[in-house]
């Protein structure tokens, strides 16, 4: 159970991380797409903080 688990959790990450990379490298869809993916960056940074 754990490795059938741990597949589908890894294939539905890897599926959404290509998902977000081809849409952002699509000229297209690049301002659409730009902020909404952008945003767990601006989460994580406000989080935690910005170390020097």
């Amino acid at each position: 159970m754990r490795v059938f688990l741990h597949l589908i959790l890894g294939c539905f990450f890897f599926g959404i991380l290509s998902a977000k990379m081809l849409l952002i490298h699509a000229k297209r869809f690049r301002p659409l797409v730009l902020p909404p993916s952008g945003s767990s960056a601006f989460w994580y940074f406000r989080t935690f903080g910005v170390t020097t």
